[in-house]
Order: C-alpha cells, then sequence, then structure tokens
C-alpha cells in the first residue's frame, strides 16, 4: 500500500504498518512496531496564530482548553501605528472579553533609567496595563512578549500567568518589563487572549499561542 513501512527480520514475512494519523510515529512496543503519538512530553504544540494589520486588536482564542496545563502567548515583531502607547491584554471568559478584576504585580525599567520601577493592582480592567510600556512607532521600534497562562480551563481556581517584554519606547530606549497575577473575576474557564494599544491600532506583528503537553 502507498505510504505503508514494510518491516522484517531474518525469515520472517514482510509487514506493513500504516502511517496512521498526522503526527504519530513509528514505535516499538517490544514485540511489534505500530504508529502512535510520539511520547516524551514536554514539547509545545502551536494551537493558534494571527498577523496583525493595523488592527483594532489581535485575538488568539483556538483550543484553550483542559488538554493543557500551561499555554504560552508569544508576541513578536508588534509595531504600534501611534507613538508613545502601551500595550494591554485582556481574558476571554463566557464570550466575552473581561475589563475587571486583573490583579497583578510589575517591575520594569528602561535603559536611561538606574533602577527597576515598581506598580501593582488589586482590580485592574486589564490583565497587563503596560505591556510595551511606552512604545514608540519610529521604525524599528517593536515590542516582543512572552506570557505564561497556568490552567486557564480549570473552574477549580483562578487563572494565573507570569509574563516579560521587551520593547523599544517613544524615546528611543529599551523598556523591559516582568509581570505576574491573577484574575479573580471568576473561576470560569478561559478561553481566549485578546492584545491591543491604549490607542490606535496594531500596525503589524506576529501572534502564537501554544500548548504544553501534559506528560
Amino acid at each position: 500500500t502507498a505510504n505503508n513501512v514494510l518491516i522484517g527480520a531474518g525469515a520472517s514475512a514482510i509487514t506493513s504498518i500504516a502511517p496512521g494519523a498526522d503526527g504519530q510515529v513509528l514505535t516499538s512496543t517490544g514485540t511489534v512496531w505500530q504508529s502512535e503519538a510520539a511520547g516524551g512530553g514536554g514539547a509545545w504544540t502551536l494551537l493558534d496564530s494571527a498577523t496583525a494589520s493595523g488592527s483594532a486588536n489581535v485575538q488568539l482564542d483556538q483550543n484553550i482548553d483542559t488538554t493543557y496545563d500551561v499555554y504560552l502567548v508569544e508576541m513578536s515583531k508588534v509595531h504600534s501605528a501611534s507613538d508613545s502607547v502601551d500595550g494591554h491584554i485582556l481574558l476571554e471568559s463566557g464570550g466575552s472579553y473581561s475589563t475587571t478584576s486583573y490583579h497583578y504585580c510589575i517591575e520594569y525599567q528602561s535603559s536611561d533609567a538606574s533602577g527597576f520601577t515598581s506598580g501593582s493592582s488589586t482590580g485592574d480592567d486589564n490583565l497587563w496595563t503596560s505591556a510595551f510600556r511606552d512604545i514608540g512607532n519610529g521604525a524599528g521600534r517593536v515590542g516582543n512578549l512572552e506570557l505564561f497562562l497556568f490552567a486557564p480551563a480549570d473552574t477549580s481556581s483562578y487563572t494565573t500567568w507570569l509574563g516579560r517584554s521587551i520593547s523599544i519606547n517613544g524615546s528611543g530606549n529599551a523598556s523591559f518589563q516582568v509581570s505576574g497575577g491573577a484574575w479573580d473575576s471568576s473561576t470560569a474557564a478561559v478561553t481566549g487572549v485578546q492584545f491591543k494599544f491604549n490607542s490606535g491600532n496594531v500596525a503589524s506583528g506576529e501572534f502564537r499561542l501554544y500548548g504544553l503537553a501534559l506528560s
């Protein structure tokens, strides 16, 4: 049969193994060979992606469920249409993006400053109120960000996160941030992530959502 793998040894008859489903590998059970899901765990799986182009916001809302305990949102080469603006991140639950009950702590520093500045909130309107703090819209002034979401579909606990970002601000200085927090409006499942600027559009950028295998 086309695309089957032929296997045989010594006097044994040659047999064929079908390719199985997409992503499966040829594995030995110790007795026979068969197609099955790749083992090992710990691998990131791409679940959703989007490319911004003059977008009011960007949403990643596919395949966030109990399949994975940890999700990673990556934003790369994000460019703002407006100068000196901040990025905002919202979580979706129950079919809408929440604008309440975000608790977080942040530390940030720009390359023209001598030390870190702290910030916090016990009930902001978005998850990370200054992601890409004061980002500039000049040529080459982009932002890159990683955001980890922990068990967002687990309805027995609040969704928590950790994140870090690096961007070029309106003055041309590098701006670095780390952030962590929790959304305590509800323990309802989180099903999406939205990014936007507090003013103006997302001129360009790549956005990806990954899931970390449970085992």
